[in-house]
């Protein structure tokens, strides 16, 4: 029996730094109470967000985009605009969208829509049967020398934006009623108006509810008259061809955008004339 003494006592010290071993291994693998505290702390994160509506694989702007930020009248709909610098000559524009509910959660959502455009104002349409829809001023840069102007629409069904048609707010079938805009050839309307004539491409007067849509020559090339739209109550009316609505009516009856210049001083400062675009008046090919 005591030949065996020393063998048992041997067998205990193996047992016993394994046990050890195994121990230290588990105290390796085990994470410590910081990293624990940060898996917590992104997972409550995860959490809030999802409960505050943001869809998994939020698309948001790194921190160094420029990025510009619309809000609609009402306050239901706020849209971020930025440059990817994924795209060359035509640009690749995303956007992320803040809606507020009817209970007020405010949801944010990449709207598939509304991706690939620059989202300018948001305009809220009122129409007399209670319900809301909204006109947003998008821009599309195609390539270094041709762009595009519109407006896109959508209104709000439960936790999302639905794409409805411009000229009524109805879902359904449509093509050529979706948007309603022009493409431009941009160095023509650059030297035009001396770079100052991007803000009234397109246009909507609230107060009048009047939608101006830009016309075009075959070349593309901006003339600075319009397709007047007026909203009824129900749907956007076409009223026909009109001048700029900047113009004082004096200027009316021109044909094309002719020039366009500033006066720090105008002999006309007295009267309604405007010190703005200049048109090209009948029987007068360059008058001023």
């Amino acid at each position: 029996m005591h030949r065996f003494l020393p063998f048992l006592f041997f067998f205990l010290l193996v047992l016993v730094a394994a046990c050890g071993g195994k121990s230290a291994a588990s105290s390796e693998n085990a994470p410590d109470s910081a990293t624990l505290a940060d898996s917590l702390r992104e997972t409550a994160s995860a959490v809030a967000e999802e409960d505050r509506g943001s869809a998994p694989g939020l698309i948001v702007p790194p921190e160094d985009a420029v990025v510009t930020t619309e809000k609609s009248a009402d306050g239901r709909v706020e849209i971020d605009s930025w440059d990817t610098g994924d795209g060359g000559t035509y640009i690749d524009y995303a956007t992320l969208t803040r809606l507020r509910t009817a209970d007020g959660r405010v949801i944010t959502a990449n709207t598939p829509f509304l991706q690939g455009m620059s989202i300018g104002k948001i305009h809220p349409v009122r129409r007399d049967d209670g319900g809301t829809y909204y006109i947003a001023e998008g821009y599309i840069r195609e390539w270094s020398s041709q762009a595009a102007q519109f407006m896109t629409a959508f209104d709000i069904s439960g936790d999302t934006l639905r794409r409805v048609r411009v000229l009524d707010g109805r879902v359904g079938d449509f093509e050529e009623d979706l948007n309603a805009g022009a493409e431009y050839d941009i160095p023509h309307w650059y030297f035009l108006t001396q770079g100052l004539g991007w803000d009234w491409i397109i246009s909507y007067d609230a107060a009048k509810r009047c939608l101006y849509v830009p016309q075009t020559d075959d070349v593309n090339a901006l003339i600075d008259r319009y397709v007047a739209y007026r909203f009824d109550g129900r749907r956007f009316v076409c009223r026909g061809d009109c001048a700029n609505p900047r113009l004082h009516p004096s200027l009316h009856a021109y044909e094309r955008l002719s020039r366009f210049f500033r006066r720090r001083t105008s002999p006309f400062a007295s009267t309604a004339w405007p010190t703005g675009p200049i048109a090209t008046l009948p029987g007068q090919r360059d008058s001023r």
